[in-house]
């Protein structure tokens, strides 16, 4: 989900025809490599590199240093594409450690005759060392590089954030918050990158984003030629009730030759949208459950959103369904990418407005994540109050509709890495987050945290609609909420998750409730539930529980019973084995099944 510009070299080469690079194929490029002389080698490569080509310009790389080991110039070119292609810092120092002997200002990557480095080298070495959280020689080639380049250069400024950034992080690292965080292990991430994060508000569903390959192969043939990536995919794992990931499925609305990002889900989880750059700059796009499939993606049609020519990173609709906030680099912003919002009322959205310059930087803003409370918002920037890279920050707007400042979430939620897509559970105790950091498995993986949110004056109903015979829901039951003491009654229809029937929503506290159960549009005469929130300011946490009768096609009260009983040999009154199985059957058919133990002289409680 990276945007790379291309800039176009108007050169030809007599070794290849006169096409773009983006049209070669990596077997023509290994065929040029075999017959090239070293001099259209350099120019090959210095053409590929600065078009953003970085995999093919690695193939040549390899063969230069083959031909010329001791070249700084192309120790230099790898080390770049290490740490630009692969992000591997510690083989980029020692590439670049060995080749900063001699310095060109007017350096000349299409010529066979240059030895030396650029300036540039100090830089990239500063953020090499920045990575591997070596800030005292990383600010130390930051400035070497500030020294001796040129006055127009445009990674001066990047050297000044990057300066800044070493001395946030050496502080927040010296002052770390009280947060145990970690990595999710192979049930989830992988060697390749694994990252968009989105936990549902129950945290029994993560969704996210691979580059890892198909399992059948499928996608072995259409790796992303710049970086020689297998394409993304959305994939979706559950937790199981002894809390631990299952294997992740790969979504059916992914194709092996397309790149599908998952951005965010709604909180039925029946809309997933995504990041499609399939016409040149990134869209967003959703994708809707029905008939038990998910829909082709399309675009979103929300107007203001998507652009024909700016980017478009994420999108998110907030848990109460009225604000939605999405990120463009808009020519009106702030910076780079800005983080826009819009509103409903009465049903209809408004027009997109910038964040602001409180939340927006001059550099880019990303991944906005809002839970139950709506005045904080989380997202992640990369400017210079950030420890390196992608941050995450929290603001909070007061009661005058203000935004605060951001505050950085500080170590180690945050790293000297990218950190982005954090979300949380509807209680706030518990976040998911995508990193680059020390002791991960891939270019990024996924972590849990435990953390305290502090969500207060906060109702959320967490309800569950049970099949009575352990099967999918019916994709149009749906449950209707009013709030009965609240100024605005209007019904909000609330459907469940179809897998396991679990259906959430936002409450306000000291308020009174009703819950209407429909099995379909058809129910005439649906069963009601009324209950109240409390009214002190804790976050409270409302539990429901119903029955879905498929032969009667309605949705009754879950009834609970204490039953004790001896599960024993009819004939000869022998106490059966431990970990019987008790069968609940009505008018011949199986209603649950409910695993039983011996207690005492057999006695089993259940």
């Amino acid at each position: 989900m990276r945007k790379i510009s291309l800039i176009l070299a108007l050169m030809a080469v007599v070794s290849l025809p006169s096409k773009l690079v983006s049209q070669y194929s990596e077997l023509e490029v290994k065929n040029m490599i075999s017959q090239a002389t070293e001099k259209e080698m350099v120019v090959q490569c210095s053409r590929m590199l600065q078009e953003n080509f970085f995999h093919f310009a690695d193939l040549i790389t390899d063969a230069l240093l083959k031909t010329n080991p001791n070249s700084a110039n192309y120790k230099y070119r790898k080390g770049f594409i290490e740490l630009t292609m692969r992000q591997n810092y510690l083989k980029a120092i020692d590439l670049f450690v060995s080749s900063t002997g001699s310095i060109d200002k007017n350096y000349d990557m299409y010529s066979i005759k240059e030895d030396a480095v650029p300036a540039d080298i100090f830089f990239h070495l500063g953020h090499a060392y920045h990575l591997n959280e070596e800030f005292d020689n990383a600010v130390k080639n930051y400035n070497k590089f500030l020294e001796i380049t040129r006055k127009d250069s445009e990674l001066i400024e990047y050297a000044e954030r990057g300066i800044a950034q070493c001395n946030v992080a050496k502080n927040l690292i010296e002052n770390p918050k009280d947060v145990i965080i970690e990595n999710l292990g192979d049930s989830i991430n992988t060697e390749f990158a694994d990252f968009s994060s989105n936990i549902s508000l129950d945290g029994r569903a993560l969704y996210y984003t691979s580059r890892r390959p198909w399992a059948d192969g499928a996608s072995n043939g259409f790796k992303d030629p710049m970086m020689n990536h297998y394409p993304e995919d959305i994939y979706q794992a559950t937790l199981s009730k002894e809390n631990i990931w299952m294997a992740p499925v790969k979504m059916d609305l992914c194709k092996p030759n397309f790149n599908e990002a998952s951005v965010s889900v709604s909180i039925d989880e029946r809309r997933v949208y995504t990041y499609n750059d399939k016409k040149g700059n990134g869209d967003i796009y959703f994708s809707d459950l029905k008939k038990g499939t998910f829909t082709p993606i399309a675009p979103i049609g929300k107007t203001g959103v998507n652009t024909e020519t700016r980017w478009e990173t994420h999108y998110t609709v907030s848990p109460d369904g009225n604000m939605a906030f999405f990120v463009s680099d808009k020519e009106s912003g702030y910076g780079h990418r800005d983080i826009y919002y819009m509103e409903k009322e009465n049903g209809i959205w408004s027009e997109p407005k910038n964040m602001g310059g409180t939340v927006n930087s001059k550099w880019d803003e990303d991944a906005p994540f809002m839970g139950l409370d709506n005045n904080v918002l989380y997202f992640s920037s990369n400017d210079s109050t950030s420890m390196g890279e992608f941050d995450v920050f929290m603001s909070v707007k007061d009661e005058n509709g203000i935004w605060s400042s951001p505050i950085n979430m500080g170590y180690p939620i945050n790293s000297v890495g990218d950190d982005l897509f954090y979300t949380h559970t509807a209680d706030g105790q518990e976040a998911y987050l995508s990193s680059f950091r020390k002791g991960g498995k891939g270019e990024k993986d996924i972590y849990r945290m435990k953390v305290n949110s502090e969500i207060r004056n906060i109702a959320f109903l967490n309800g569950e609609i049970i099949h009575s015979q352990n099967m999918t829901i019916p994709e149009d039951s749906y449950v209707e909420l009013t709030c009965l003491t609240c100024e605005d009654q209007n019904k909000t229809v609330i459907k469940p998750r179809v897998r396991d029937g679990v259906f959430m929503s936002k409450l306000e506290k000291c308020k009174e409730y009703e819950l209407a159960y429909y099995y379909n549009e058809a129910t005439v005469d649906p069963y009601t539930d009324k209950f109240s929130t409390n009214c002190d300011l804790a976050y409270q946490e409302i539990y429901k529980r119903v029955l879905l009768d498929e032969e009667n096609e309605v949705i009754i009260p879950f009834f609970e019973y204490n039953l004790e009983g001896i599960v024993a040999d009819r004939k000869s009154g022998d106490l059966m084995i431990p970990n019987a199985t008790v069968t609940f059957a009505s008018n011949g058919r199986r209603v649950l099944e409910v695993l039983v133990q011996l207690i005492l002289l057999g006695v089993i409680h259940f």
